[in-house]
C-alpha cells in the first residue's frame, strides 16, 4: 500500500521502495495506491510508475480521491482497478517542460524532441479515456476538468474498450481454436 498524494510524482529514486515491491510483487498478491489531491509531477518518475505497473504481476488498485492534476491523472490510467471517491477531479493538460542554460539550438532541438515524446506519451496514456478531439486540444495547451461521475464513466469505456481490444489480439488457445477444427483434428488422431 502506498500514498502518492500532495507532494506529487518525484523522480524514480524518490519512489523506489514502491516501485522495487511493485515490479516484483507475484500473481497472488494486491498492490493499492491512493492518489489524494496529487498535483502532478516529474517526467521520468510518471515513467518508471508506468513501467512498473505493466511489469507488475500483481493486481493493481488506484484509489483516487481529491484534485489530481496531470501525472495525478495519468499514472493511474495503468491501474488495473481505479476506485473514485465523491468529488474528485481530474485536470489533464499536456507536459510542461525546459532544460536550463545552453545554447539556443540545443534549446530548439530538446523542445522538438520533448514535444514528439509528450505526443506519443498522452496518446498512449489516455488511449480510450480522452476522445481524439479531446487529446487534440491537451496537446495545443488546453486543460480538460473531469468530475467524479465523467472519470468513472471514461473509466469503465476504457475497461471494456481494453478488454475487447485484448480478445481481439489474443492468440492464445482459448481464444483462437475453433471448437469444430478441434474436433475434426481430434477424430482424424484417434483414426
Amino acid at each position: 500500500f502506498t500514498v502518492l498524494g500532495t507532494e506529487g510524482i518525484g523522480e524514480p529514486e524518490d519512489h523506489y521502495e514502491q516501485l522495487e515491491c511493485l515490479k516484483h510483487a507475484s500473481s497472488g498478491e494486491t498492490f493499492v495506491a491512493t492518489f489524494s489531491s496529487n498535483p502532478g509531477g516529474s517526467y521520468s518518475g510518471i515513467l518508471a510508475w508506468k513501467n512498473a505497473l505493466e511489469m507488475t504481476e500483481a493486481h493493481t488498485i488506484a484509489i483516487l480521491e481529491g484534485d489530481l492534476a496531470s501525472a495525478g491523472t495519468i499514472i493511474p490510467m495503468y491501474f488495473d482497478e481505479c476506485h473514485v471517491t465523491p468529488y474528485t477531479t481530474f485536470m489533464c493538460h499536456s507536459a510542461n517542460f525546459g532544460i536550463n542554460r545552453n545554447t539556443a539550438l540545443n534549446v530548439e532541438a530538446n523542445a522538438v524532441f520533448q514535444a514528439k515524446q509528450i505526443k506519443r506519451f498522452i496518446r498512449d496514456a489516455y488511449k480510450y479515456f480522452l476522445t481524439e478531439e479531446e487529446i487534440l486540444k491537451i496537446l495545443d495547451g488546453s486543460e480538460l476538468y473531469l468530475d467524479e461521475f465523467e472519470i468513472q464513466e471514461r473509466l469503465t469505456r476504457r475497461a471494456e474498450l481494453m478488454a475487447a481490444e485484448a480478445e481481439e489480439e489474443c492468440d492464445c488457445e482459448e481464444c483462437s481454436l475453433d471448437e469444430e477444427i478441434v474436433s475434426s483434428v481430434v477424430e482424424s488422431m484417434e483414426e
